[in-house]
């Protein structure tokens, strides 16, 4: 199919053609004609496979035949994928006059609500914002008179937005829309349970409603996806995650620098260096190539469950020396701004997160997703390596650290996305024995300095107590590596 085949407007098709947009994708052909037939649709895709201009392009050709605001709310989980959506309309429609607005906490209250009272053709926002100016006594009433010809709504990730926290505040929003108006829902997953909150909520008209499973179940990730997972023993994560980065970064000049190798059994006789090298060679080793080159600009980024251990996991590699960045929901918008602005310019190859970045998040040079914890929901973990292979055509990989409490979870994913992990294999301890100390220090300053993240502003003695531990335990690091290479140097004259 072609744009034209689709009927959309020459002017949409000329920007989609300036974008590198030649063709429609599979759901963008799936999808747009429903719309224009003024179904309602609910629509399961991959990740990467242009979702956001399915229901973009459709709401912009409506808008330019009948120009009004509000014309179209597009509600999504995050400020984000929020301001990422935002980005994209105004992309496809600047040039063709159309207003958009972005309302998300963290901005300026008062700007946005301006915004709001100038009747922008198109919102995007995250529903605490919206539900907020809902609620306030004294803008609800405004805002609902800007809502009563609203011609769309979309809900992005609606998975996410049905569940939670997030639930209430769309069913506040909802409330103040008009039923007669074209429901959009977008998701990468979109289970049983999901479609029952949609039908107890009346979303879709009966009458008028199209669901569109563009991917089949069996296939909810790309054919060119790597996974993989390494099972380490409880509380040694952190020493995998370093030897992992260690060899992907190509920090280790012993090995492959862009390798990761399954061992196989080692040899019991210990033979020279040059030698053992030539035994990774002929398969002591059996090597598993990730094809990961900073030169060329790839990145990755680490998924963990918890904010604090985000924080502890960044410290980490800080004080390793591994450059990286941080984001996760305590973060101020200023603060998750340039985070995200430093990773999708290049500026750090490597982003510590949460599952604030699962969803939604478009950075073409992801090559590899870690999992330091594994997410409780199948669900998510699609998301999560969902952010790798936004190219089509490239292959992407993903590895999970894993610990004997995680074998369920394991089992849980493969279920779900029809497809088994492949087994690393552990490290031997040879390997890890020489970067043990480094690591062992690593972590327990990274603990210290989190620790002080949460102190208040008056307990200035317990920030300096702090500080101090964190010195003596680097003073005991040096003066312990120190005897360690005065031992190997005695070994070496023997």
């Amino acid at each position: 199919m072609t744009w034209s085949s689709l009927s959309l407007s020459p002017e949409l098709i000329k920007q989609c053609e300036s974008f590198g947009m030649k063709t429609p994708t599979a759901v963008q052909n799936a999808t747009i004609p429903s719309i224009f037939r003024g179904k309602d649709v609910i629509v399961s895709a991959k990740t990467g496979s242009g979702k956001t201009a399915a229901f973009a392009l459709p709401i912009i050709h409506a808008l330019l035949q009948e120009p009004y605001g509000i014309f179209a709310l597009v509600i999504t989980p995050t400020r984000e994928l929020a301001s990422q959506i935002f980005d994209q309309f105004n992309a496809f429609g600047s040039k063709l006059g159309v207003k958009v607005s972005l309302v998300v906490g963290g901005l300026d209250r008062l700007q946005q609500i301006s915004e709001l009272w100038n009747r922008p053709h198109i919102v995007v926002c995250t529903p605490a914002r919206l539900s907020a100016f809902l609620s306030s006594s004294t803008e609800s009433e405004e805002m609902e008179k800007r809502l009563t010809r609203l011609r769309f709504l979309v809900l992005d990730e609606v998975d996410n937005l049905l569940s939670g926290n997030m639930k209430e505040d769309v069913i506040k929003i909802l409330d103040h829309c008009p039923k007669k108006r074209q429901t959009l829902l977008f998701s990468a997953t979109i289970d049983p349970e999901v479609r029952q909150t949609v039908e107890t909520l009346s979303l879709l008209r009966p009458k008028f409603a199209e669901i569109s499973l563009v991917v089949p179940e069996a296939t909810r990730l790309v054919n060119t996806l790597d996974e993989r997972y390494m099972f380490v023993p409880a509380g040694q994560k952190e020493h995998h995650l370093y030897f992992i980065l260690k060899h992907i970064l190509g920090i280790a000049p012993s090995l492959d620098q862009t390798s990761l190798i399954n061992p196989q059994k080692p040899s019991k006789k210990i033979k020279p260096k040059s030698q053992q090298q030539a035994a990774h060679n002929e398969s002591k080793y059996n090597f598993i190539t990730i094809d990961f080159s900073k030169k060329n600009g790839d990145q990755l980024i680490i998924f963990v469950n918890k904010k604090a251990t985000a924080d502890i996991v960044h410290f980490f590699l800080s004080e390793l020396l591994i450059k990286n960045v941080c984001y996760h929901g305590e973060h101020t918008m200023f603060e998750r701004t340039n985070a995200i602005n430093a990773f999708k310019s290049g500026m750090a190859t490597i982003l510590v997160t949460t599952d604030v970045a699962a969803r939604g998040l478009d950075i073409p040079n992801v090559t590899l997703v870690i999992n330091f914890d594994l997410p409780k929901e199948p669900q998510t973990y699609v998301h999560r390596v969902g952010r790798t292979i936004r190219q089509e055509g490239l292959v992407g990989h993903s590895i999970s650290i894993i610990t004997q409490l995680d074998v369920g979870r394991v089992h849980e994913i493969e279920e779900f996305t029809h497809r088994k992990m492949v087994d690393i294999g552990e490290w031997p301890n040879t390997l890890l024995h020489d970067d043990l100390l480094p690591i062992e220090t690593a972590k327990s300053v990274a603990h210290l300095r989190f620790s002080e993240t949460q102190l208040g502003e008056k307990e200035a003695e317990k920030r300096k107590d702090i500080d101090k531990m964190i010195q003596k335990r680097k003073r005991t690091h040096s003066e312990s590596d120190e005897r360690h290479k005065h031992k190997k140097e005695r070994k070496k004259k023997h």
